[in-house]
């Protein structure tokens, strides 16, 4: 395939935006393997808990500090840190502080990025629902959404679910 025929070049604020996804690199333009998407998070957000069943993910800190529960572990990442987030594993991210941050996540395959349309649909417009608009548009993706355990994340963190 020739360079013409795919997008080779993503510029700085090019990408189309949806609440709280920046679509940077599609599957198409990388053959399908994997796409790029950026997450800013405002203060103090929490995307909550959830597994992937059949997508792989690597996130890099672009700005600011992001917290990350992995499986049953939680930490601090820091701009430039890079988080591997294996199918299977349960994760969720917060911004603990009162300053913007703002990940690069990396999906294998690439096809993942239709779950992020349908969450940046549902996080654009949030209700008393959003959970259950969640759950079920994570079921359509092998994602399960773990809302059990936001309200101790939400109290130890000091932080607010996404959508609310």
């Amino acid at each position: 395939m020739q360079a013409s025929d795919r997008q080779i070049l993503v510029r700085p604020g090019e990408g189309r935006t949806l609440p709280g996804i920046i679509f940077k690199v599609h599957a198409v333009d990388t053959g399908g393997p994997f796409s790029i998407v950026e997450h800013p998070y405002a203060p103090r957000v929490l995307i909550p808990p959830h597994i992937h069943a059949a997508v792989d993910q690597v996130s890099y800190v672009l700005e600011g500090t992001v917290g990350i529960r992995l499986g049953e572990d939680e930490f601090v990442a820091e701009e430039g840190a890079y988080v591997i987030k294996p199918r299977g594993m349960a994760h969720a991210h917060w911004n603990p502080t009162d300053k913007p941050a703002r990940i690069m996540e990396v999906s294998t395959p690439g096809s993942f990025e239709s779950f992020f349309e349908g969450m940046g649909q549902i996080l654009g417009n949030p209700g008393p629902d959003t959970p259950q608009r969640l759950r079920e548009w994570g079921a359509r993706y092998q994602t399960t959404f773990l809302m059990e355990l936001v309200p101790e994340l939400v109290t130890r963190h000091n932080v607010r679910l996404i959508g609310s």
